[in-house]
């Protein structure tokens, strides 16, 4: 029973991790386990290794045994894999979830991310032991820094390249096949800049999908011509032709023939490794997300949407995921880097800069919103700018924020009543 609590803990954190606006620390200090999440972390140690190589040299030797498994013995194993089985288990299952709602409903979506890291706040600020001005000099520097970082466009590092298909897929497949920082809409309204017109010919020629390229071309130029015009881009989208609904976009339905080439975009693996080490680090945080992140450097969607996705539905289909796969290991990589060298400097900072450090938390959080801001015009392969809400715009967004601050809300009011029992 001990271990399923901690799974389902895990699995909490899990869910969390996936959402860019609420932390698996923040999950973790709420469910009373942040302590002893990071003490587990730091008891991983791989000095059972070379002890490892030297029992086995001896031949086994029962007196060299104690090189290898004392070290092994000290990491937090009963702690550790149940909460890892918990938190992989939930983060498969939002990684398909989330950025499904991500595409469908983007500006509620965001909204509601918004609520959950206002009310977040709440967790980093009650656990400060002191709060003076210096407290609140640092939170502000620290919100006004955030605040101009996550507003300086971040574009992953891409190398493009051609993928070809063997076989007719849908675009949507393809694209989990091959996986691109681009969303199937941006692939298909590239071509007007010419990136992929072998595509967009393919189609035309297609006799199965008699004019559907002219179809979708009329969509690219309507957003297109919609660039800065909220209320008629929102009705555009909210239009049958459309779609909103994922699995009824027709840009992720259009199938592409077998043998075409299809130009994209991928993320250099070193960046993707280095997305890895941040994204891990800010689980660790209380309060700030990981996932929040890898929106900032531009590789959230890649992550979840082409390369997870794509593995998880390879290894489903009885396949080796090679192009996915390679992401998905390149990124836990850089995860675990991250994670047993970060919970490290955590501990000695809050050990010694306790209320200084959950300061900059609460100033880090409050300056990542402009990144999560509801409403935006333009489109991925044009760009995408903040705007202010329209009377039109205005109140689903803002309900599904007072839905995210309610959520977490009422997460720190249990908190708070079973710290005073």
């Amino acid at each position: 029973m001990e271990n399923l609590k901690i799974a389902l803990k895990g699995m909490g954190m899990g869910f969390a991790d996936v959402i860019p606006g609420v932390s698996g620390g923040t999950i973790a200090l709420i469910l009373g386990i942040y302590s002893q999440f990071i003490e587990a972390i730091k008891s991983v140690n791989f000095r059972w290794i070379p002890g490892f190589a030297i029992w086995m040299a001896s031949g086994f030797k029962s007196e060299k045994r104690d090189r290898f498994t004392g070290p092994i013995t000290e990491i937090h194993w009963g702690f550790l894999i149940p909460l890892a089985i918990g938190i992989v288990f939930a983060f498969a299952i939002g990684s398909v979830i989330v950025p499904h709602l991500m595409d469908s409903f983007p500006a509620e979506t965001a909204a509601f991310f918004v609520g959950l890291i206002l009310a977040s706040t709440i967790v980093p600020y009650r656990q400060m032991t002191s709060r003076g001005p210096q407290h609140l000099v640092i939170a502000l520097v620290v919100a006004a820094i955030t605040l101009v970082a996550v507003g300086t466009k971040t574009e992953p590092q891409v190398e493009w390249m051609e993928a070809t298909s063997a076989e007719s897929l849908i675009l949507e497949d393809f694209m989990r096949e091959h996986p691109t920082v681009w969303t199937a809409e941006s692939t298909w309204c590239s071509a007007l800049d010419t990136a992929n017109e072998g595509l967009v010919t393919a189609v035309a020629n297609d006799p199965e999908q008699p004019g559907v390229a002219d179809h979708l071309n009329g969509l690219c130029a309507q957003l297109e011509g919609l660039h800065g015009d909220v209320p008629a881009q929102a009705a555009l989208r909210d239009a049958e032709n459309l779609g909103r609904k994922h699995d009824e976009n027709p840009f992720n339905t259009v199938v592409v023939p077998a043998g075409t080439s299809v130009n994209i975009a991928q993320p250099a693996m070193w960046y993707i490794f280095l997305s890895g080490v941040i994204g891990i680090c800010a689980m660790v945080l209380p309060g700030i997300s990981g996932s929040f992140f890898l929106l900032v450097l531009g590789v959230y969607h890649f992550m979840l949407s082409s390369a997870l996705k794509g593995t998880i539905y390879s290894l489903i289909d009885g396949q080796i995921p090679v192009e996915s796969g390679g992401f998905v290991v390149v990124f836990c990589l850089g995860c675990l880097l991250g994670v047993l060298t970060f919970a490290r400097i955590m501990s000695r900072l809050f050990d010694k800069y306790p209320s200084g450090t959950l300061a900059a938390l609460v100033g880090m959080m409050l300056g990542s919103l402009r990144a999560l801001w509801p409403w935006k015009i333009g489109e991925p392969h044009t760009g995408v700018e903040n705007v202010m809400p329209t009377s039109e715009t205005l109140m689903l967004p803002l309900l599904a924020m007072v839905v995210g601050f309610a959520l977490v809300a009422a997460l720190s009011i249990y908190d708070a009543r079973k710290d005073s029992k």
